[in-house]
């Protein structure tokens, strides 16, 4: 199949990964760093490559299958509900790593590793993707597929996350507003019934728990605006729009922001966020330009020597204002570009399969409204996309029959 008639977003999402591919030996620092990313975040610029382009790979295989998504797509929510499965054992109180392990893993040394995904809000993601999926593919309302719903909201509650939640409920609610615009008042009454068995599942969670009181008081926090998490994002956002563009067609690399967070913050900014990563009662906080700061512990003195720390804020956590500043202006509109239409040609197509990966595509855009790409998720969400495009490549009629697969 030649280049020319592939579909426009897999153009996009190829030439996303070139860019960045040739991206990373022209921005400054680290070529190791550039390429791979650091040892935590493993986000370099090749690794993002990859993961853009496995949405070309599972379009190609989706094509070559005639346009047959049902494998993959079981494969997706059978791993979703294992998960799901994981995160609710965790949440209860019961680690499954230690059937085969003593010590429980963890994540960033400081940190116990929850679910697969290893952090609570990257859990909730995953699990908010493939549940918008799993509705969107439904035409009645049965039992088993019931039980599938209860189980990914339970365990995408218990994580306490609340951005992926949200998410959820503006594209399914979307959903259902476009079936009630439509009069497919059958449709809006089945998304009605697995919405009831998804809020059953939230009471169940929250009064089974030890800690349904905490989750409530940190969502008042949030519709107060007091919640420090999304007073921190705040911040982090105000650095990276001051700073997006500094380095406008290469970016500052995968760890860019913590130049961009020092540069463009003033003292008064940044103090409030610096002090999280300090000993309590830390006190005559010098700062520098860069990432090396001193204090003085509660029990010394003046004449003490103070104590050098190096603190880094490697994300903005907004996922295109973190890839403008990693990669550059040309990378973002490659990557809208991809997404933009991809997702206008799924909803377009009449096969269900397609637009439930269309939602589900929504689902995590939302979700980087305040968080960044990581190796945990964005492999699964790019991957589904291709699986969506391929869909509609194959079968642009979605009356066509799988005994007549398109001409390659």
């Amino acid at each position: 199949m030649g280049l020319q008639r592939w579909p426009f977003a897999l153009k996009m999402m190829l030439a996303l990964g070139i860019f960045l591919f040739i991206d990373s030996w022209l921005v400054p620092g680290n070529i190791a760093v550039n390429i791979l990313g650091s040892s935590v975040r493993f986000d370099g610029f090749l690794v993002q490559a990859g993961w853009y382009v496995l949405a070309i790979v599972t379009a190609g295989l989706v094509y070559a299958r005639g346009g047959d998504v049902e494998q993959p797509l079981r494969f997706l929510i059978v791993g979703a509900v294992l998960s799901a499965l994981w995160a609710l054992a965790q949440a209860y109180g019961f680690e499954p790593v230690s059937l085969l392990y003593s010590e429980p893993l963890t994540y960033n040394e400081d940190r116990v590793a929850y679910g697969p995904m290893a952090l609570t809000g990257l859990t909730a993601a995953h699990l908010a993707v493939v549940l918008t999926a799993f509705v969107a593919l439904q035409k009645r309302f049965r039992v088993l597929p019931a039980l599938v719903v209860m189980v990914l909201a339970a365990a995408l509650i218990a994580t306490g996350n609340r951005t992926a939640p949200a998410a959820l409920m503006l594209t399914v609610g979307g959903l259902a507003l476009s079936y009630l615009v439509r009069r497919r008042y059958w449709h809006v009454g089945v998304i009605s019934l697995y919405a009831i068995v998804a809020l059953g599942a939230l009471v169940l969670v929250q009064t089974t728990r030890s800690v349904p009181i905490e989750q409530l008081e940190r969502t008042t926090q949030l519709v107060r605006g007091s919640d420090t998490s999304f007073q921190t994002r705040l911040v982090f956002w105000t650095a990276g729009i001051r700073g997006m563009f500094d380095y406008p067609l290469t970016g500052l690399g995968p760890n860019g922001f913590n130049q961009i967070f020092w540069q463009h913050l003033s003292r008064e900014e940044k103090l409030p966020i610096i002090k999280h990563d300090l000993p309590d009662g830390a006190k005559d906080i010098m700062l520098s330009p860069r990432t090396l700061l001193s204090y003085r512990l509660p029990e010394q003195t003046d004449e003490d020597r103070p104590i050098l720390a190096t603190i880094t804020m490697d994300k903005a956590h907004n996922y295109l204002l973190d890839m403008i500043i990693a990669s550059g202006w040309p990378s973002a509109i490659l990557f809208l570009s991809a997404i933009g239409s991809g997702v206008a040609m799924m909803l377009r197509s009449g096969r269900r399969e397609a637009r439930a990966v269309a939602l589900a595509t929504c689902v995590y855009v939302l979700f980087g409204l305040t968080w960044f790409a990581t190796l945990q998720v964005d492999p699964i969400v790019w991957g589904l996309f291709g699986v969506g495009i391929g869909a509609v490549w194959a079968r642009p009629d979605h009356t066509a029959s799988l005994s007549n697969p398109p001409v390659k």
